[in-house]
């Protein structure tokens, strides 16, 4: 995604079960050193790429941009590590490429920096009006079964719109989070999806869509046997 610097995002301080799904709870502060990230929680495993070498490859990238943004922004590990919530080992691993940040993680340290989740996977937008599909700004998280890509492109920051597919299993994990939209819409392409806002839990199928507040805490989580596939849309562009 093109580097544009988001306003104050909000971050939900507390933790429940779940944006995108499975289970994957946040490496916490430990001051015995960085704790395991994945731990026990409800819904299905986390989902394991086929493609290990892909998995690696993503891993190594976004450690180096966290590493070099960090860096630019003049920032200690243990710095970028309280503001973000977790241990300053666990974030020295992910900077080396062996560990992987849940998707409420992943917010906070983009929000340490200063920067978008794109920012991190070096994505880059063609400033047109035409997003080509080879030129879209994508994340991927393999550990989670979750691959975005941004379909809009807008230079104001006025809207962001994301093309989400989650394979079967897959899903931002339990915690609920915002990122500082003012409002989110949800549009089912294909398969069955639960999103949950608030203490509020939503089971769509292909055609559903759902509009709330983006300081609503949610999150989501495939329901389906195969993979579904999604848009997500938000204003402002805070993702």
């Amino acid at each position: 995604m093109a580097a544009r610097r988001p306003s104050a995002h909000q971050q939900g301080g507390d933790r429940r079960q779940g944006h995108f799904g499975g289970p994957a709870a946040d490496g916490t502060r430990a001051e015995d050193g960085a704790r395991a990230e994945e731990g026990p929680g409800e819904g299905p495993p986390p989902v394991v790429p086929d493609n290990d070498t892909d998995a690696d490859a993503v891993k190594a990238l976004l450690g180096r941009n966290i590493n070099n943004l960090r860096t630019q922004r003049g920032m200690a590990v243990r710095d970028l590590a309280e503001q973000a919530g977790v241990s300053a080992a666990f974030i020295s691993q992910v900077e080396h490429g062996t560990a992987t940040p849940s998707v409420p993680t992943l917010v906070r340290i983009a929000q340490a920096l200063r920067a978008h989740i794109g920012d991190l996977f070096q994505a880059s937008l063609s400033r047109s009006q035409i997003v080509r599909q080879d030129e879209r700004a994508a994340y991927e998280y393999p550990d989670r079964g979750i691959t975005e890509a941004q379909v809009s492109s807008d230079p104001s920051g006025s809207l962001e719109v994301l093309w989400v597919k989650l394979e079967p299993g897959g899903g931002t994990g339990p915690e609920l989070f915002a990122h500082g939209a003012d409002t989110e819409f949800v549009f089912i392409l294909k398969g069955r999806v639960a999103v949950t806002v608030g203490s509020e839990v939503h089971r769509l199928s292909a055609g559903d869509s759902l509009t709330f507040p983006g300081k609503d805490l949610h999150g989501s989580q495939n329901l389906s046997r195969g993979s579904s596939e999604l848009l997500w849309v938000q204003t402002p562009a805070s993702y």
